[in-house]
C-alpha cells in the first residue's frame, strides 16, 4: 500500500473490498453510495460529489459490495480505467471539496512496461491532488 498527501487531500492505493456485487448496469446508481461509470468517452468522465462526501474511492473494480462503502464515502467506478485516465477525473474535481481519495487501478495498464511506467503514473495521481 502506497499514499501521498497534498494540500488538504490524502491519496492510498491499493484499497481490497471484502465482497462481491453482481453485474450492473450503465452509468447506473448503485445503491446510495455507488456509481458505475461507463461512458464510452473517457475524456468526458467527471464525478459530482455529495455534500456530504469525505471519502471519495475511485477505481475501475466494479464488483464493490453496496455494505462495504461507509457512510460519507461515495464509490467511483470507472470501468477501463487507467492511472492516467483517474488523473483527469481528479483534476475536474472541486477545490477542497473531497477530504481523502482512494484510487485503485491496475489491470488497465498492462500494455505499458510496469517496471519503467509504475512510478511515473502514481505521480501523475498525486499531481493531479496537488491541483
Amino acid at each position: 500500500m502506497g499514499g501521498c498527501t497534498s494540500g488538504n487531500r490524502q491519496f492510498w492505493s491499493n484499497h481490497q473490498p471484502t465482497h462481491r456485487a453482481s453485474s450492473t448496469l450503465p452509468n447506473k446508481l448503485q445503491g446510495k453510495r455507488k456509481t458505475i461509470h461507463t461512458q464510452p468517452i473517457k475524456a468526458q468522465w467527471k464525478v459530482r460529489p455529495y455534500k456530504d462526501t469525505q471519502v471519495l474511492p475511485l477505481t475501475d473494480f466494479r464488483n464493490l459490495h453496496e455494505e462495504d462503502i461507509p457512510e460519507n464515502w461515495q464509490a467511483e467506478v470507472f470501468r477501463g480505467a487507467t492511472v492516467a485516465l483517474l488523473s483527469a477525473v481528479i483534476r475536474k474535481l472541486p477545490e477542497d471539496k473531497i477530504d481523502h481519495m482512494v484510487t485503485s487501478v491496475g489491470i488497465n495498464n498492462r500494455s505499458k512496461d510496469f517496471q519503467k511506467t509504475t512510478d511515473r503514473e502514481a505521480n501523475r495521481i498525486c499531481e493531479a491532488c496537488s491541483g
